[in-house]
């Protein structure tokens, strides 16, 4: 749940146009989610896409491209062809990877 937390601290950071400090928490949460979850796991995937934008918003377009290439390619082996987030990579969306909490 913490590295999702942190997915959508980005996420705020990118919303306020400070893409560096997206840039921070992303670059620091991808390892962290490829360990914990694997390399192909739609959250590693949502964040590594979401790192792309961040590099692309910071005007590094060739780095982005990569990483926005490696993204849509994982999500194209784990996911349908519709789903929401493959398509937010390919059109260049932020994704939003809320968490529910088990009440206690």
């Amino acid at each position: 749940m913490t590295l999702t937390v942190a997915i959508g601290q980005a996420n705020t950071a990118y919303q306020w146009l400070d893409f560096d400090r997206a840039r921070q928490i992303d670059k620091a949460n991808l390892p962290l989610l490829a360990e914990a979850a694997g390399a192909d796991h739609p959250l590693t995937l949502s964040c590594a896409s979401n790192l792309a934008l961040d590099l692309r918003g910071l005007g590094r377009g060739g780095e982005a491209d990569e990483m926005e290439r490696r993204a849509v390619e994982g999500f194209k082996r784990v996911v349908r062809e519709d789903h929401p987030w493959l398509l937010a990579a390919r059109q260049r969306r932020r994704i939003e990877c809320d968490i529910a909490p088990m009440p206690l």
